[in-house]
């Protein structure tokens, strides 16, 4: 008996749930599925990140192929349309495609120059109403139906930093909170509450800190909104180990020039009451600036965006961070 042989084709521009309900679809009708990935260079989204989200959303029985090539996109660009496709087709697929599926009328045309039945899938949108343009246009909107693999390319991330007891962590809260938004807690407080205890520091343990909290990060951003709220990030917990070692680890300097960084940050100013809850250690006046001026040098130098929040009342601290907000989504 002959295998049945899928084949689908798109530019997944972003891939989303309607295509991953049309490759699951396909996969359960055929013994083997190709996805075909086509990009060219004047789209707007890399073909090579494309290619991965499908990779990591293809079912089981599929194989993923990335055709980066600049060839006519409709009929009406070139008489010979339908061949140059046929041609590129069968230049990467070896086996006898039997089947072809798509969620567009061009399926019919397509398994006919393939000598393949052609399969429509959902036309009218009825099991998962979405398009790549909707997505493009107004990702905020239609955030549910991007997968997990997707939504960290148009997911946004927002850092709350600054020096000890200015209100970093309940502003955290508040706006994750206020504003429906996921968040990501500061995980050197917690490493320092549950085994340093404010003693013994040596620079594996800012390495430590720097992985975990980005390990966390990468967790939540998978379910998470369209906008993470963080609790620190590792550009704080570089002014740390300065405050606390004396240097920064090379290999924390390593990390921080590999990752992205936050897409905005707010920069807590000082002249809020210290307050000792346990977890902080006490320092004057002139240390608290000086951890504040360590922060903003990092985030000038490196061009990164900030807005400095100030008052020494906690109520106008958080007006003054919506506000910011506010603007950074429009």
């Amino acid at each position: 008996m002959q295998s049945k042989i899928g084949f689908v084709l798109g530019k997944f521009m972003p891939c989303h749930n309607g295509h991953k309900f049309l490759f699951d679809t396909a996969s359960n009708l055929v013994d083997k599925l190709y996805i075909l990935v086509c990009t060219r260079d004047c789209e707007e989204i890399n073909g090579l990140l494309r290619a991965s989200w499908v990779r990591q959303l293809a079912p089981k029985n599929s194989v993923v192929i990335h055709m980066h090539k600049d060839i006519p996109q409709e009929p009406k660009d070139d008489s010979d349309f339908w061949n140059i496709w046929k041609q590129e087709i069968n230049t990467r697929i070896f086996e006898n495609i039997t089947d072809v599926f798509g969620s567009e009328k061009y399926v019919i045309k397509l398994a006919a120059i393939l000598n393949a039945e052609p399969c429509i899938i959902d036309i009218d949108r009825n099991h998962i109403d979405i398009s790549a343009t909707q997505i493009r246009n107004n990702s905020k909107h239609y955030w549910d139906y991007i997968p997990k693999p997707v939504k960290s390319y148009y997911q946004k991330r927002v850092c709350i930093v600054g020096p000890q007891s200015t209100g970093k962590t309940t502003l955290t809260h508040y706006l994750a909170n206020t504003q429906n938004l996921s968040f990501v807690n500061e995980y050197g407080r917690d490493y320092d509450f549950l085994y340093k205890k404010g003693i013994d520091w040596n620079e594996n343990d800012f390495v430590k800190i720097a992985k975990c909290h980005l390990a966390i990060q990468k967790e939540v951003s998978l379910c998470g909104s369209h906008i993470i709220i963080e609790d620190t990030d590792i550009i704080q917990t570089i002014v740390w180990a300065q405050f606390l070692l004396g240097f920064v680890p090379i290999e924390l300097i390593s990390i921080f020039k590999s990752i992205n960084k936050a897409d905005q940050y707010l920069l807590l100013t000082p002249e809020t009451k210290w307050i000792n809850d346990g977890t902080r250690y006490k320092e004057t006046e002139q240390q608290r600036q000086k951890f504040y001026n360590e922060l903003q040098y990092i985030l000038e130098f490196f061009d990164l965006k900030y807005t400095v929040v100030d008052s020494n009342d906690y109520s106008q601290r958080h007006s003054k961070a919506v506000s910011v907000l506010d603007q950074f989504l429009k």
